[in-house]
């Protein structure tokens, strides 16, 4: 009689141990799944652009959801810029140089920076459709300010 009411017991905690582990994790998954919905939406609080006030929560709208684009497409070059500077870097002090490899890997990333570069010109250019002409002014005068170049990455200038 004691042993099947320990076990009775036993089966009962092991029963609620898995009712509570199941339920944590729906919750945990619950959680990661309303951030990731919510990360694919454009927050208009944040949305920026240089110079241009009074945009509308259309124009914010879709303005954020082109720099999202636009940060989605350049990312990969950019940290594919990152190797290859590094690369660069290793081929530059190895102790033989190799100057076709170090040649290749100058013209790779003079390849990437010039992706990079139509990127920016054609984002500027989807963004500049959406203002108005006074905003657009606004734009394009502050653009020419920052001598037509936007903000680097983590506030730092590339070398």
């Amino acid at each position: 009689m004691k042993t099947s009411l320990l076990k009775n017991e036993q089966t009962n905690s092991t029963f609620w141990r898995n009712v509570r582990t199941t339920l944590l994790l729906l919750l945990c998954f619950a959680m990661f799944t309303s951030q990731v919905r919510a990360s694919d939406q454009v927050d208009t609080t944040k949305v920026r652009v240089h110079g241009v006030k009074n945009l509308t929560s259309t124009q914010k709208t879709k303005i954020g959801e082109l720099q999202n684009q636009m940060k989605k497409e350049m990312l990969p070059l950019h940290n594919l810029v990152d190797e290859k500077r590094a690369h660069l870097k290793t081929l530059e002090t190895a102790e033989k140089t190799d100057m076709a490899a170090i040649n290749s890997t100058i013209d790779e990333l003079q390849n990437l920076r010039t992706k990079i570069l139509k990127l920016e010109a054609a984002s500027k250019q989807e963004i500049r459709k959406q203002l108005t002409p006074e905003q657009r002014l606004d734009f394009d005068l502050r653009s020419q300010h920052e001598g037509g170049h936007g903000h680097h990455r983590g506030g730092k200038h590339r070398r």
